[in-house]
């Protein structure tokens, strides 16, 4: 979720690389939160690489965009 829609759909991880197909968001959001959704998807929709390292979870699209997450 970006805050604003929550987000499904499968995802494949094939070669240390996330596939998603067919994420789908429901409906319009707030500027902030939709330019944040634009970008969450964007990063998804590019079968980004993955790095785990310890409990942070990185994804990185070929042209540098990318997506943090950490446990806690």
């Amino acid at each position: 979720s970006t805050g604003c829609n929550s987000m499904s759909g499968p995802v494949e991880i094939v070669d240390g690389r996330l596939t998603a197909g067919g994420i789908a968001t429901k409906m319009a959001c707030d500027e902030g939160r939709m330019s944040q959704e634009v970008h969450v998807l964007a990063v998804l929709g590019a079968n980004p690489s993955i790095t785990i390292d310890g409990e942070t979870l990185t994804l990185t699209a070929d042209d540098g965009r990318g997506l943090v997450y950490r446990l806690g």
